[in-house]
């Protein structure tokens, strides 16, 4: 019996260990909280939903258009494909399995619309608490598994490595051995001083398998969301728009119908960047208003959103009767480590799934609501793949397809560190030089920050950003969530994922 270790307890890591037992493996779903509920991660806070093609006139084929519009071109048809075709499979599971879905008075999913979506095809559950109703219940699977042992409280510091083959994981509890190594340890929004993400989520996993020698990719496209609480890290959906929310300058005017026909439903990247650059011009504020979806239908906006109603509350606002202050965030990010549709990484017995992989699925600029869809499908895949596959690199036997890979690796060695820069050093640099908008000159200035800080406490930021800042200098075009204010427009022969390789020691065993 093969022996998965799954290093992460989002909805990814859940899928993966579910899908490595049902395989037939021993499954160990190591975290670093004392619980599966208490390792805060980005499952329990996602607010809209789950993109899925389950009504009549929906299809699977106008979800995959949505997904490859909204990826400016650097989609991986085959793995959005993927997505779509057996997501729709795996969310039916899910229902028929009990999940607690809205639904309408006559029974029927009430499924809501989202940026860039031809149709309503956002399964929700609990208004706006879906990704916290999707982790409990998935949770309650793992709990009914017993041959799932969990090991809480050891978080990921490296992978091990015997012959070039991927054996198991350094933890702060000591190593753990196994056939296959699953990370689904979650992005590295956490890099940028002001995220939406789980605190911490900086990209250590991420590292960890770069420093083990996996290829990552696409690095440089961080997306931002448009509408976050001016001045904290609360999240105000997507949704909010879908219902009919609009977004106001300081002086009233609905400016997003002047930046693209869609108006608030234009692709995340083309609104985060509205915001951004009509903050920039008045120096003001932007202000979402929703008086009118309330206006509209008394007491919609405390039933639909009931966490964002509260939170709204107890920051003082009263979103019913006035427009509320907002400002793009670092929400999602669409590189990682490299994987194909199966989540095989390019180093023999790695796996990689959720946010920490980079599957092609999401190219320039990830459509709302595909992120959950994105755990479940490709999580799955992982698991079933960890339990069956050969992890010797001697025999030939391992297979990664890198074909969607193009163009000149980028080989990024270790900078030699001198200064005393900080934390705090090391985010403000990424804030400044690696935003919505870039420059050459800036991701340059950025990049000899992070070479002077040698704060230990900021290592993952600094690795993370260097890789960030590499795959932005290289690509010099504008592409969705990659904004650069000298390349402005999109160069048709940059349509590509590039892949990175750091130079690093590994852990030997």
């Amino acid at each position: 019996m093969r022996h998965v270790l799954v290093a992460g307890s989002g909805v990814a890591g859940i899928s993966a260990a579910l899908a490595a037992h049902a395989a037939g493996a021993h499954v160990t779903l190591a975290y670093p909280g004392p619980s599966i509920q208490g390792s805060a991660g980005s499952t329990q806070l996602a607010q809209g939903g789950i993109a899925a093609a389950l009504a009549p006139s929906d299809t699977w084929q106008s979800h995959l258009a949505d997904t490859l519009a909204a990826g400016a071109g650097l989609v991986d048809e085959r793995a959005a494909r993927e997505l779509v075709r057996r997501g729709r499979e795996r969310v039916r599971a899910l229902l028929d399995a009990g999940f607690p879905a809205d639904r309408r008075s006559d029974g029927t999913l009430d499924q809501g619309l989202e940026a860039a979506h031809a149709f309503s095809r956002i399964v929700h559950a609990s208004g706006d608490r879906t990704g916290a109703e999707l982790h409990e219940f998935l949770r309650g699977e793992v709990a009914r598994t017993p041959g799932i042992t969990q090991l809480p409280e050891h978080a990921l510091h490296s992978l091990v490595l015997r012959d070039g083959v991927v054996t198991g994981a350094e933890t702060n509890r000591g190593i753990l051995l196994a056939d296959a190594v699953v990370l689904a340890t979650g992005g590295y929004c956490g890099v940028y001083p002001r995220s939406t993400g789980a605190p911490g989520a900086t990209g250590q996993g991420i590292l960890a398998a770069a420093r083990a020698g996996a290829l990552v990719a696409d690095m440089e496209f961080v997306q931002f969301h448009p509408t976050v609480l001016e001045g904290t890290r609360h999240l105000i959906s997507e949704a909010v728009r879908g219902a009919g929310a609009v977004l106001r300058d300081d002086a009233g005017r609905r400016f997003m119908l002047d930046v693209d026909p869609r108006g608030e439903l234009a692709p995340r990247d083309v609104v985060a960047a509205a915001n951004f650059r009509a903050q920039n011009a008045t120096g003001g504020h932007i202000w979402l208003d929703a008086t009118a979806v309330e206006g509209n239908e008394p007491g919609r906006l405390a039933a639909e959103f009931p966490g964002i109603s509260c939170m709204l509350a107890a920051e003082g606002y009263d979103w019913t009767r006035e427009p509320v202050p907002v400002a793009p965030a670092a929400h999602y990010s669409m590189g990682g480590v490299a994987t194909d549709i199966h989540g095989r990484t390019s180093v023999p017995g790695l796996y990689a799934a959720g946010e920490a992989a980079n599957t092609g699925v999401h190219g320039a600029n990830r459509l709302a609501s595909n992120s959950l869809l994105e755990g479940l499908v490709f999580g799955d895949a992982a698991g079933h793949a960890a339990a069956a596959d050969p992890t010797a690199a001697a025999n030939g036997e391992w297979r990664f397809d890198d074909s969607r890979l193009h163009g000149a690796l980028m080989d990024i060695a270790p900078a030699a560190r001198a200064g005393n820069g900080t934390l705090a050093d090391a985010q403000h640099a990424i804030a400044a030089g690696l935003g919505i908008e870039r420059d050459g000159a800036g991701i340059r200035d950025a990049a000899a920050t992070l070479a002077t800080v040698t704060d230990e406490a900021a290592a993952d930021v600094v690795g993370i950003g260097k890789l960030i800042a590499a795959g932005a200098l290289e690509r010099t075009e504008s592409r969705g969530a990659h904004q650069r204010t000298d390349y402005p427009h999109t160069d048709p022969r940059q349509a590509h994922a590039r892949a990175q390789r750091l130079k690093a020691e590994v852990t030997a065993c």
